[in-house]
């Protein structure tokens, strides 16, 4: 049977990477970067081709569980649910809406901290919102103020072919830290 290809976006880090990935017999088999994708054209770091094992893992998670004295066991996504909820409503009838408060990490969508959003101040009453475009870009942020003098990237990422010499750092794909012969 052959490998059907199917497009994707990585979650990991934020960039928003095109992936194809493929499914052989309803099991994830290989990914690669997708060529002609705006953020990659095909590059990828380390993370997404070492995403495969971990769908068949043994010990990977394949339902819902609570702890029940001291133990994990297996529960339904219904009784799940209700179990989260009622520790969240429990937390706020104790504590009050300030006591709880969301993370979002770089692989949320703007849709998604949209609804967040919306959740956290309407339904439960509190402005503890928060996602890595403080807490992680701060620091690059104040990295390019202080080198550059502009809170932004100094340039796209292909066009480092155009330079003489380079240094990046912080980077996970081999590929994008080749040093030009000139260097």
């Amino acid at each position: 049977m052959a490998v059907q290809q199917n497009k994707s976006t990585c979650p990991f880090c934020g960039l928003g990477c095109g992936l194809m990935v493929g499914v052989e017999q309803g099991k994830i088999v290989e990914i690669s970067g997708m060529k002609g994708h705006p953020a990659n054209n095909g590059d990828t770091c380390l993370l997404p081709r070492n995403y495969p094992p971990i769908f068949t893992d043994k010990d990977r998670l394949k339902q819902p569980m609570v702890r029940r004295n001291s133990r994990l066991v297996p529960v339904s996504w219904d009784e799940a649910i209700k179990h989260v909820a009622d520790g969240f409503k429990k937390i706020l009838d104790e504590h009050g809406p300030k006591s709880v408060a969301f993370y979002g990490g770089a692989i949320n969508l703007t849709e998604e901290y949209y609804l967040m959003n919306k959740f956290m101040k309407a339904a439960i009453g509190t402005n503890n919102i928060e996602c890595s475009t403080r807490l992680c870009m701060a620091s690059a942020a104040v990295g390019f103020i202080s080198t550059l003098g502009a809170d932004a990237p100094p340039a796209m990422r292909k066009s480092g072919s155009f330079s003489h010499c380079r240094l990046q750092h912080g980077c996970f794909n081999p590929r994008f830290v080749q040093t030009p012969q000139s260097c």
